[in-house]
């Protein structure tokens, strides 16, 4: 996969209009495909003040200083130190309560994964928002943990960015990565107990994911999975979607790729033995599949993850 384009024109990133369209359509990441990657960083002394939007997402830590980040209206007071998060297509802009304070800070210009939304140039994209599956949640503001400095951090991915080497911009994207997790982990959420997912939907879902758990080696259908939570197909991909961002088959695909990676540690049971636990009679198949899934074969998975005998 080719790698985009790195832009250092911060034009290219974000619009002084705040007047720009702002219907986005609402994209859907999933957890396998997280790999951020830098469009832009660097360090500066002063920051933008006025109403603004950026067609990526924009990290930002101030290092002396604390104010108000306002998205949509909606304020969020944060402490120097704070990691700021800034999504695409929504109108921001910063206030410092002292006008004159220091306002040194970092700021990182991403993409959450390679080419999406799009291949497009960004400054060519239409608005849109990212809804990340199983439970996972971006903060607009996140504290630093565990006495991790984000800023120092912040520092070390902007001189990567910087570097003349490949694996400068490798380590960029590595640490950009560092901190997206540690902001995911702090602010995860338990999609099962999220709003707007009634008893009835909870009981359904648990009932569908318990049957299928039980029965990864049948050929499972979406009208099988939606007899067992006794619903139409149509609504049981409703509620799936809802609280995974998945379609019922495809979390049963995960399910499946995930019994395989702890059944492939089990160097007594044969890859085909592997294949038919899981649902695929056809090793061939089981191993494509699983190779889309994991970026591994079987094969090469099993060494990877089996220690040699002494």
């Amino acid at each position: 996969m080719s790698r985009p384009v790195l832009f250092t024109n911060l034009h290219r990133l974000e619009s002084q209009d705040p007047a720009r369209p702002v219907a986005r359509k609402n994209l859907f990441l999933t957890t396998e495909r997280l790999r951020p990657q830098i469009r832009h960083a660097h360090q500066c002394p002063l920051a933008t003040t006025r109403p603004r939007i950026v067609y990526d997402f924009c990290f930002a830590i101030f290092r002396f200083t604390g104010g108000v980040l306002k998205i949509e209206d909606v304020p969020y007071p944060f402490e120097a130190g704070d990691g700021l998060l800034m999504p695409p297509f929504e109108r921001h802009e910063l206030a410092f309560g002292n006008p004159v304070a220091d306002q040194t800070h970092v700021a990182v210009h991403f993409d959450l994964a390679p080419d999406f939304p799009d291949r497009c140039g960004v400054n060519e994209r239409l608005p849109y928002t990212v809804t990340l599956t199983d439970g996972l949640k971006l903060p607009i503001i996140s504290p630093p943990r565990g006495g991790f400095d984000w800023y120092e951090h912040a520092l070390s991915i902007v001189s990567g960015y910087h570097s003349q080497t490949l694996t400068g911009r490798v380590e960029a994207d590595a640490g950009l990565f560092r901190l997206i997790a540690s902001m995911l982990v702090e602010h995860s959420v338990d999609a099962s107990n999220s709003p707007g997912r009634g008893q009835r939907g909870k009981s359904v879902v648990d009932r569908v994911l318990s049957y299928a758990q039980q029965h990864l080696a049948k050929p499972l259908t979406i009208n099988d999975l939606a007899s067992t939570g006794e619903v139409s197909a149509a609504h049981l991909a409703r509620l799936f979607r809802s609280q995974f961002g998945y379609p019922p088959m495809a979390y049963l695909a995960r399910l499946r790729m995930t019994k395989a990676r702890e059944l492939l540690r089990d160097d007594r049971l044969s890859i085909k033995e592997v294949a038919v636990k899981v649902g695929y009679p056809d090793a061939h198949h089981f191993a494509r599949a699983f190779h889309d899934f994991e970026g591994l074969s079987p094969s090469q998975y099993r060494v990877a993850y089996i220690p040699p005998q002494s």
